[in-house]
């Protein structure tokens, strides 16, 4: 069922993080810029790191081997709507509804587990909105969200500004040693089609920050757990 209120990874020990990331799956090929969902999740499973994608379902349609392949690397699919509206600009939660409804009817058939996991577009939630949701959908049952996080320094605008991956694994890196631990929130495509949207995707360089974050925390004694092991 949802919750009133955004659930992030306060409850987590000292040191301890669990990565998400949004807006995939996609892929280029050659190691140019731009998104590597299997290559980062094929990554992360190297490095025995259980990751949560929350995925949009108009991706997840054009994409479908590349979900098939976060499943079989042991990592989390979740829900993060159709097409990414800001909830809190919508006429009202039946909208809401049909956005993750849509989404879930995609997504459901590469969850192998009981319990499914919703992001909001933007952390967007509006007040009420749990309540509408969980008494007008069915399937809000089989959900735990919505899942927000405690770090994100938002990669997609380094990638908007053409930045490097070591620009932007140092302010992840900033923010997660500051706060010592919860769940952090980085980007594996870009939900955006407009210019500026593209350029962030064409450029995206999550895949390689990763590379850089990963070794350097596990250095600093970071533990890394999959979303359904935490405690909300």
């Amino acid at each position: 069922m949802f919750s009133i209120n955004q659930l992030t990874g306060a409850l987590l020990p000292p040191k301890t993080l669990c990565l998400t990331f949004d807006d995939g799956p996609w892929q280029i090929d050659g190691d140019g810029p731009g998104p590597k969902t299997v290559r980062l999740a094929k990554y992360l499973n190297q490095e025995n790191i259980r990751a949560a994608f929350f995925v949009l379902g108009r991706h997840a349609k054009v994409h479908p081997a590349i979900m098939g392949k976060l499943v079989s690397l042991g990592h989390i699919i979740g829900n993060h709507t159709v097409n990414h509206p800001d909830f809190c600009g919508l006429p009202s939660f039946v909208e809401a509804i049909a956005e993750m409804d849509e989404a879930h009817k995609t997504i459901v058939h590469y969850n192998h587990h009981n319990t499914l996991y919703f992001r909001a577009p933007y952390g967007g939630w509006p007040e009420g909105f749990a309540s509408d949701i969980n008494s007008h959908w069915p399937e809000a049952k089989s959900y735990i969200g919505p899942i927000a996080w405690d770090m994100n320094e938002n990669d997609w605008d380094f990638w908007g500004n053409l930045s490097s991956a070591r620009a932007c694994a140092d302010a992840y890196l900033a923010a997660i040693t500051q706060l010592g631990k919860g769940i952090v929130v980085m980007h594996d495509c870009t939900a955006e089609q407009d210019a500026l949207g593209l350029l962030r995707r064409d450029n995206n360089r999550t895949f390689e920050t990763i590379q850089i974050l990963v070794p350097v925390l596990k250095g600093m004694g970071y533990t890394f757990v999959g979303l359904d092991e935490i405690v909300f």
